[in-house]
């Protein structure tokens, strides 16, 4: 058997519908299709993408002559994701197609946070394809599952599902790079073939088969992501913090009802909408949907109209009957109600939104809503739960929300990282066409251990510790902190009993919602503070914590400023307790100022009022010697 070894640059010809892939003359693949690849750490999801498969940026592989029975190919796009297709003729002749896919998870997902080397993944058994020298053809849609090759270096793991239609393949026997042979069909296109009827001599008077219905899609929750109205002051008036997703109800044109891909609704969407006293509306607008949800009080129970805007476009909608039509489904029942204006509505429980008289279907995941009565921004009054969630027993209350305390726990239960306070950014400019223009502050949400907008993960070291605080999906603002004892955090001026920060890290995206007609939207922006000669928020080690209420502004890089207040943290914390001692308490100096001020004026006015008492003593006396004068 011979073999010839073919790299080729790029080899990308584009088809009527998807793409062409070719390796030289010998291998070729036509395809329509997208990879949803989803990531997540201990059970809880990170992020979820789903890349077409267009646009090479490489193709290679090795080829097969007329007597051989193995060829592959390599096709390499999005960045890092490399597609490994291999062809085997078994003893049947029948062609078998494995494949590969690795990517970078780091570079698919944007999220630093994520491990930067390439995580390898198999397809879940073998397709049978055609015999050697045919081509398959399958213009239905197909669904592939992959599973790791192997393990992570870390607690991620990823799934990956495939969806192709109209492939067209074939390995074996080309004629310069076409088709050649017979063409074979799936299975898929043979069954949804039938035999033509006799047309009837009368006019039909029954109504066409009512199309079939298919079972609703079952998906996996993804977090959380806030999304805000900004009043005329730029002050948040509507807030939404919920994990969406959707999936669309629609009839192909063979009368089949069929569900669409699930689709995400992520970070990058488009929030607008309008607040008043009575009614507010939200609006959430992607590339390809616009979701509308309008909050009115005056109803009883108050509640949500949902209404979902799509596009049956051939991408999302394959085989629509009404292709490219735009359709709009509106929800027949009220959901997250809320009640009265001193409460907002939260539910952690997965919700099933059914929209129109279609099964068109909103899943919505830990949603927090509130669209009367946010102070600046954050939640108000006690979350008023949904009937869907468990109610906890009388006897074992629900936890008290932890009051924006971070704290970084290791394998061992010991939470060397705590960390409180109100947190927000500000100073922050982009560029909007050719002029630079200042964004509103940014706030860190409120956090507490039932609300999973906010993450927080980081490292214990014995000379190094780092804290990382995720928010608004992908955002996220690090620390890490150096003790004495090592060159390191010598060149700090650190003594060996101490500690402090040495690098601030905020990383953020230009979204829409708050960065609004960006020039360059969704592009991953970083204002840092590193390698602090000096340290800053010196601490003791020990149990000892570093304080300060007084509101403190810290530069960073680009121009952005970190805005304190309330904020005590210690690292090198030895045991699991997340409270602060009252001793070996290092405070800033804007305490110490204020701190200060009470004795002194207490000094002052303690002083004023002896001098007080000792003119009226003064004044009193000298009356009295008058008086006595007079009387002798």
């Amino acid at each position: 058997m011979k073999l010839s070894i073919v790299v080729v640059a790029v080899t990308f010809v584009a088809a009527v519908q998807g793409v062409t892939y070719k390796l030289e003359d010998c291998i070729r693949v036509d395809v329509t299709g997208s990879l949803t690849i989803a990531a997540e750490e201990n059970g809880i999801s990170i992020d979820n993408k789903t890349i077409d498969l267009v646009d090479p940026t490489a193709i290679s592989g090795t080829c097969s002559n007329d007597s051989g029975s193995s060829a592959s190919m390599t096709v390499k796009f999005g960045g890092s994701i490399e597609w490994l297709l291999v062809f085997n003729v078994d003893s049947n002749n029948m062609v078998m197609l494995d494949q590969l896919l690795s990517f970078n998870a780091s570079e698919v997902f944007n999220n630093t946070a994520l491990p930067t080397d390439f995580v390898s993944m198999t397809d879940r058994g073998n397709i049978t394809l055609s015999p050697k020298n045919d081509s398959y053809i399958c213009a239905a849609v197909q669904n592939f599952s992959f599973e790791l090759n192997g393990n992570t270096t870390d607690n991620v793991t990823y799934t990956v599902t495939q969806t192709i239609r109209d492939l067209k393949a074939q390995a074996f026997g080309l004629d310069n790079g076409n088709y050649s042979g017979s063409s074979v069909d799936c299975e898929s296109d043979k069954n949804s073939t039938t035999e033509p009827t006799t047309a009837p001599t009368t006019e039909p008077t029954t109504a066409p088969a009512a199309p079939t219905t298919p079972a609703v899609p079952t998906v996996k929750p993804v977090d959380p992501v806030m999304f805000v109205v900004n009043d005329s002051q730029g002050v948040a008036c509507f807030r939404l913090d919920a994990g969406l997703q959707f999936a669309v109800d629609y009839n192909t044109t063979n009368n089949t009802m069929v569900f669409s891909k699930v689709m995400i609704v992520d970070g990058s969407a488009n929030v607008t909408g309008t607040c008043g006293n009575e009614t507010a509306t939200m609006v959430i607008a992607g590339s390809d949907y616009q979701l509308e949800i309008t909050e009115t009080l005056t109803t009883v129970p108050a509640g949500s109209k949902i209404s979902l805007n799509v596009t049956l476009d051939a991408e999302n909608f394959p085989d629509a009957a009404d292709a490219n039509m735009s359709m709009v489904y509106e929800s027949t029942t009220q959901s997250f109600n809320q009640s009265n204006l001193n409460t907002y509505y939260m539910c952690n429980s997965e919700q099933m939104v059914t929209l129109g008289s279609t099964r068109t279907t909103l899943y919505a995941d830990q949603v927090r809503l509130q669209a009367f009565g946010l102070n600046k921004g954050q939640f108000t009054g006690d979350g008023e739960g949904c009937d869907i969630d468990p109610t906890p027993s009388p006897s074992t209350p629900a936890p008290a929300p932890s009051d924006n305390v971070y704290a970084v726990t290791d394998g061992k239960n010991i939470t060397c990282i705590v960390l409180k306070g109100d947190i927000s950014f500000s100073n922050i400019t982009y560029l909007k066409g050719n002029a630079t223009v200042p964004a509103n502050p940014i706030n860190i949400p409120a956090y507490n251990t039932s609300d999973p907008v906010v993450k927080v993960n980081g490292t214990c070291g014995n000379i190094t510790q780092e804290i990382n605080i995720f928010f608004n999906g992908n955002w996220s603002l690090s620390m890490v902190f150096a003790r004495g004892g090592s060159k390191e955090s010598a060149m700090l001026g650190a003594a060996q009993d101490e500690y402090s920060v040495r690098d601030i890290a905020f990383t953020y995206d230009l979204r829409p919602q708050f960065f609004p007609n960006a020039s360059n939207p969704g592009a991953v922006q970083k204002a840092e503070h590193m390698n602090m000669t000096d340290g800053l928020w010196k601490g003791q080690v020990g149990g000892g914590s570093y304080k300060c209420d007084a509101d403190i502004t810290t530069s960073l890089s680009e121009g952005v400023l970190l805005d304190t207040s309330h904020l005590q943290y210690k690292a090198f914390n030895t045991n699991n307790d997340t409270t602060f001692n009252s001793d070996n308490v290092s405070e800033c100096p804007a305490d110490d100022e204020s701190n200060s001020i009470v004795p002194i004026a207490v000094g002052a006015a303690l002083a004023g009022l002896v001098v007080i008492v000792l003119i009226a003593y003064l004044i009193g006396r000298r009356r009295s010697r008058r008086q006595g004068y007079e009387s002798v």
